[in-house]
């Protein structure tokens, strides 16, 4: 039966122990969405950059994106242990994902207004004070930036210099601007480390200080310059001063006036403390320095060979840096020159240093924090950033995801079981249907499974929510193919033939369906794949592999288990049959299906279209924000909906979900919110709306999940677990940051596990430092019982797309299936040789997409389910078509092969070949459709991307069926009765003259 047994053997032999040996060797790499983590989307300017000169004329595109792509990952995974990956999207589009648990803003970092801060007061260069005696708190801002709360007004700040908050954007998620008495509590409400990171340019030069009275080709001189540069800041307050330097270059090309540049010194807590306005502060910090002639002579970031922490003078941090051993001469010669002289080091367009050469350095030099001097964490930071090297262009933000490592276990948790439940329905179904050919199929799908996990391990695929149902949708496809075989095995017994002639031709007749089948969805999973990003790409990749899986597994193991059974003496396979010989009819009822048809599609597509955008659409094609909440005790939906929509007027328009999986008699412990843009607008940014949410939810809100606070020595506070651990774990892991006489204690009247603790460490200590260090401590651990520690976070899943993206995703989204459909008719046009196939395929595909368009439509108005239009519901819509093709095509296919056997009309061969293949239909129809169920039973209520595709896919799979029967078929009827009437041949006919065997 088998021809090259032994090939072939050593092939499935080679292939099992290979996919054994990876899952032992190589680690499964989990999505954002089941490990938990943050997805931050950039774009960068590459035109406009190269339009200002910040980018060589020379230079390509790739070549930038290959820089800055390089640059982040030094940054964001200096070590390449924290498993980030970056990769571009589009020409100019970064994403970055950043596994593990998404980092936690401290709840209790408050501090109060040394000075009334008056609504006016904003911009770039504005600032406020907090109270100088209160340095336990302020000192706990983050200096890189964040947003802070004052009375009823939300606050961006940009950094944090000593007690100084400076470059304010006022007034976030439209929360008013007013004024803020001395006294008014500050708190801090969002923070972000990797976004500090990654804006960062990090551009580092160096340059001699410009004498004032020094001579400008007697065109001018330095002093006249600076007050011009002054006087441009008044007239620009909103612009930053490279634009002036960059207006200076480019007005006097090749003269000393052209290589004045103005930078101000790094701004202390004295010099923006002087009762002065930003633009005062700015213009007071101003100093005039110059670009040396000679290219040769000039030096940036990229010139230094290593960065390293060191002390200055005063015994303050600093960074001290060596010179490239090709550049360290000119250096030497540079800065001997300017002995005497003082030169300035410039990072981000502000001086921040500018010691006097007393020698000249060789080898390298030091950078210090000036008067001031650096803290430790301002060293380590400006070390990596240094050590990165320096951007180009400034990117700009676009969108981030959030989940916590809790959601994502859940899911994960949700879709093994969902799939091994599916898997084993199916197996079962199979065992019982097909008997002794069930337990083939058993094994044959096993073998499947361990092949894509090996093949996923080997490829480093990533693992995603969507991909789950890439794996349940795998599982369906390699069932189908095997009830294609064992169909065709069936009918050959019946005709007489036997079992080993009969199994030769059941695999050689299946063999052209099979191919076809999977070959059309691996057309759609690849444009999937190539259009998508995030998970949906996730989801394509896992598709793709799985139906070359299949058809490695179905064409050659299960024929090689098959021929052993043969071998060991089996001739009798024994199988059920639901479904006999039919002789129906189904064209007959063609044209009241197609009108039921038309007029359902019409129906539904109108109530879509006059569904509001925020209803039907997901912020992936509209803009705005979600979250997932977590309260400390079961809630309504009436309370927490009433709690967030009385924050403001722009929380009004903010949808309240309940996750019916939360349930807790009751009432629910977990809801998303839904903040979606308007038309043309901006939703805003999704750290305000989560700060916003989390302040006017307050105790509603679980706690946590580190409180922490360091008086004196005298170390206390809280720690937020999903599950309990022991006390002398706890504290184990407490004592190893360095705290002494730990002792730890759970908290009984909370949810979750709450456990309070006391120590003692070094009095300077700062809370900040210790939040992180105790965030650490527990990060990716397990304790003495192998239970992992999980932080009970209020807001575990968060997501932001701004409106820049909107438009790419729409247009990404529809250019996939139109491509999609594209593809396939081409393809069936190669196959039949004819156009009508494909049409007729194409029209039966658009029907089952309109069809669940509309059933979506119904879900969302009457919010049934999950049903929203978003990325995952793109991919749901691709894979209905891939499926109903691949159902469509088993009749073409059946179609095209009894052409040239009977002479018949066109109509009565196709309802012969669809009575032919009726019993597999339902059979594949049924167990994909159960696999399915499962998929959804699991997941229903969740409001997670396995509902809403496990719906979608309900309906897709019935309505593909029905239109397999009643839309394709008709329609081909139609083109070929057309076709044939102006003298075309049959396609598929060999020969002029078709054969008179009837069935």
């Amino acid at each position: 039966m088998v021809d090259k047994l032994n090939r072939k053997l050593t092939m499935v032999v080679v292939a099992l122990v290979a996919a054994l040996i990876v899952q032992f060797v190589l680690p499964f790499r989990l999505g954002l969405d089941l490990e938990g983590g943050t997805r931050l989307t950039y774009s960068v300017d590459i035109d406009a950059a190269r339009q200002a000169g910040v980018v060589a004329q020379e230079q390509s595109d790739q070549e930038v994106m290959s820089e800055l792509v390089s640059i982040w990952l030094e940054r964001v995974d200096p070590n390449g242990t924290k498993g980030v990956t970056l990769r571009r999207v589009g020409g100019n589009r970064v994403v970055i994902e950043i596994p593990g648990s998404a980092s936690a803003v401290p709840s209790d970092v408050a501090s109060k207004l040394a000075k009334p801060l008056s609504k006016d007061v904003a911009g770039e260069r504005a600032i406020f004070e907090l109270d100088l005696a209160d340095e336990a708190n302020w000192d706990r801002f983050p200096p890189t930036g964040g947003v802070v709360q004052i009375g009823a007004e939300e606050i961006q700040y940009q950094r944090r210099t000593g007690h100084v908050i400076s470059d304010l954007r006022r007034g976030l998620t439209r929360t008013e601007v007013t004024d803020h008495e001395v006294g008014a509590t500050v708190q801090l409400v969002a923070a972000d480390p990797w976004k500090s990171l990654i804006e960062n340019t990090g551009r580092m030069e160096f340059f001699i200080e410009a004498n004032d009275s020094e001579d400008l080709n007697g065109v001018s001189d330095t002093r006249t310059e600076l007050d011009k540069a002054k006087a441009w800041i008044d007239a620009n307050p909103a612009l930053p001063i490279a634009d002036y330097n960059l207006k200076l270059a480019t007005e006097n090309p090749g003269s000393p006036l052209g290589r004045l540049r103005f930078f101000p010194m790094k701004a202390t807590e004295f010099d923006l403390t002087q009762g002065l306005t930003g633009n005062e502060s700015l213009k007071q910090r101003l100093t005039a320095l110059i670009v040396e002639e000679d290219p040769r002579s000039r030096f940036t970031g990229s010139d230094m060979s290593a960065v390293r922490q060191t002390a200055d003078d005063i015994g303050f941090p600093a960074v001290g840096f060596d010179i490239k051993s090709e550049r360290g001469n000119a250096f030497g010669d540079y800065t001997r020159e300017h002995i005497d002289k003082r030169m300035a080091i410039v990072i981000n367009d502000e001086i921040v240093t500018m010691p006097n050469i007393e020698n000249a350095l060789v080898g390298g030099g030091m950078i210090n924090g000036g008067a001031r001097g650096f803290k430790e964490q301002e060293v380590q930071d400006l070390i990596q950033v240094l050590k990165s090297g320096s951007l180009k262009i400034s990117p700009k933000f676009e969108s981030e995801e959030s989940v916590g490592a809790t959601l994502g276990a859940d899911y994960v948790r949700r879709g093994t079981i969902s799939s091994i439940i599916a898997l084993g329905v199916v197996v079962v179904f199979g065992i019982i249907y097909y008997r002794l050919l069930g337990v083939v199929t058993a094994i044959s799908l096993g073998f499947n499974l361990l092949l894509l996990l090996g093949a996923m391990r080997l490829m480093q695929t990533t693992l995603t929510l969507p991909g789950v149902a890439g794996i349940v949708l795998t599982v369906g496809m390699a069932i189908d193919a095997n009830i294609l075989i064992f169909e065709r095995f069936r009918e050959e017994l019946l005709k007489g033939r036997k079992p080993i002639q009969a199994a030769k031709d059941g695999f050689s007749n299946a063999l052209s369906t099979i191919l076809d089948s999977n070959l059309t969805t691996l057309l759609t999973g690849l444009i999937l794949f190539y259009q998508g990003s995030g998970p949906v790409k996730g989801f394509a990749a896992t598709l793709c592999i799985g139906i070359c899986t299949t058809l490695f597994s179905s064409l050659l193991v299960t024929r090689l288990l098959m021929h052993f059974a043969f071998e060991r003496g089996v001739e009798n396979f024994k199988m059920l049959r639901f479904v006999g010989e039919t002789n129906f009819d189904f064209l007959s009822k063609a044209k009241v299906c197609m009108t039921g048809s038309l007029i359902a599609i019409v129906a539904g597509v109108a109530l879509f279209s006059i569904l509001p955008a925020h209803e039907k659409l997901g912020i992936d094609f509209i803009g705005g924000n979600t979250m997932t909440i977590v309260t400390a005790k079961p809630e309504s939906k009436d309370s927490v909906t009433a709690a967030v929509q009385g924050i403001d007027e722009t929380f009004r328009a903010a949808v309240v979900q309940e996750i019916k999986s939360s349930s807790d008699g009751d009432g629910f412990r977990q809801f998303r919110i839904e903040f979606k843009a308007a038309s043309g607008e901006d939703a805003g940014d999704g750290n305000t709306y989560r700060a916003a949410i989390q302040r006017a939810l307050g105790d509603m809100l679980s706690s946590g999940p580190i409180e922490v606070t360091n008086n004196l020595g005298e170390v206390s506070g809280k720690l937020y677990f999903e599950q309990r651990h022991s006390i002398p774990d706890i504290q184990e892991r407490l004592a190893g940051i360095g705290l002494t006489e730990v002792l730890a204690e759970e908290v009984t009247d909370t949810s979750g596990a709450t456990f309070q603790f006391t120590g003692r460490t070094a009095a300077t200590a700062q809370n900040a430092d210790l939040f992180g260090q105790i965030e650490s401590a527990f990060a990716n651990e397990r304790d003495s019982a192998d239970n992992a520690y999980t932080w009970e976070r209020p807001i575990p899943q968060s997501e932001s797309v701004g409106p820049q993206v909107v438009q790419e995703l729409r247009d990404k989204a529809i250019f996939a299936i139109i491509l999609s459909l594209f593809a396939i008719v081409m393809y069936i046009r190669v196959r039949f040789s004819e156009y009508s196939y494909g049409i007729a395929a194409v029209a039966a595909l658009a029907h089952d997409v309109l069809i669940t368009l509309g059933v979506l439509a119904v879900a969302v108005h009457w919010d049934l389910v999950e049903a929203e239009v978003n990325l995952t519901m793109i991919a749901a819509f691709l894979t209905i078509i891939g499926y109903s093709l691949n159902d469509t095509i088993v009749i073409f296919d059946r179609v095209r092969e009894n052409l040239p056997k009977y002479k018949r009309p066109m109509k009565e061969i196709i309802n012969l070949s669809l009575n032919q293949t009726l019993s597999r239909t339902f059979l594949t129809s049924g167990t994909t459709l159960l696999a399915v169920l499962v998929m959804f039973a699991f997941n229903v209520g969740t409001r997670n991307a396995l509902e809403s595709f496990g719906f979608a896919m309900i309906i897709g799979i019935i309505v593909g069926t029905y239109s397999t029967i009643y839309v394709s078929s008709p329609v081909l009827l139609w083109l070929e009765t057309r076709r044939l009437a102006r003298g075309g041949a049959p396609a598929g006919a060999p020969a002029p003259t078709p054969a008179t065997e009837t069935p």
